[in-house]
């Protein structure tokens, strides 16, 4: 689709909703908002990522190891700076499939403790959760969705009369 600024589609902001392994793709989209800075590469300003980025990042309660940095990202200032806001959503542990036994736990609320701009929610993602999350977004917005086959699935169902372009909504699979 062709949007106002020409063929290549230039968000207002960018809402990432992550999941499981999904979760690597926020790190990597942040060192496109300052690529000199983060990986030594020289890259003009204007295709540099400068708009607000959100993310909505579920986990589980023993598998949360994003939850630290995605704070970290938060406090960050300026333009090129992390995340505008982060909605953890923690979903219970499952009995008996612990994903990495000898990790150290994290405290979720202790992580986001104090942040304005980052919550702790214990549920999944919900049609009503990504609507508000949506809603906040400047637009034109670029959705990027990242996750499990299931979860993928089931974002992309959400987003179904939600989002007025699917064009904008980019679902990033293994």
């Amino acid at each position: 689709m062709v949007h106002d600024d020409g063929p290549s589609f230039r968000p207002a902001s960018v809402l990432l909703l992550l999941a499981g392994t999904g979760v690597v793709a926020l790190p990597q989209l942040l060192q496109h908002r300052d690529p000199f800075g983060c990986l030594r590469i020289s890259t003009p300003k204007r295709d540099q990522l400068r708009v607000p980025i959100d993310v909505l990042l579920s986990c589980r309660a023993d598998d949360a190891p994003m939850a630290a940095p995605a704070a970290v990202w938060c406090r960050e200032e300026g333009d090129a700076a992390g995340l505008r806001y982060c909605t953890l959503l923690v979903s219970p542990v499952a009995a008996g499939d612990v994903p990495f036994p000898s990790a150290p736990d994290v405290d979720v609320d202790a992580a986001v403790a104090g942040l304005e701009n980052a919550r702790v929610l214990r549920e999944r993602l919900s049609a009503e959760i990504l609507a508000d999350a949506y809603a906040r977004m400047p637009q034109p917005c670029r959705v990027v969705v990242s996750g499990p086959g299931e979860y993928n699935s089931a974002v992309r169902e959400m987003l179904v009369g939600l989002v007025e372009d699917l064009d904008s909504v980019t679902v990033l699979s293994a």
